[in-house]
């Protein structure tokens, strides 16, 4: 399952009673994690000039490799499932 960042407890929930009714799910933030997070602590790492002064082209760089690659992820995630839903 794929869900909005607002979603994630509703979602949980839901995946939590499909696996008791025998259906194995995939969450895609449960394993992945936030992606806010994770462009965080790169964006803190490799693109922080100096204290809340951060490089807008490294930032913009760093954020949309990193979406890239949880998009094609998760296109792999949705061709090797029986169902694919989305909650938003």
């Amino acid at each position: 399952m794929s869900h909005a960042h607002a979603d994630e407890d509703d979602v949980i929930r839901l995946a939590v009673y499909l696996e008791k009714h025998g259906v194995k799910v995939f969450v895609d933030s449960c394993v992945w994690g936030s992606v806010f997070e994770l462009l965080q602590t790169i964006d803190e790492t490799y693109s922080k000039i100096e204290e809340n002064l951060y490089s807008y082209k490294s930032c913009l760089s760093t954020s949309a490799n990193v979406y890239m690659i949880l998009n094609t992820a998760l296109h792999k995630m949705i061709d090797r499932a029986e169902l694919f839903l989305f909650l938003g």
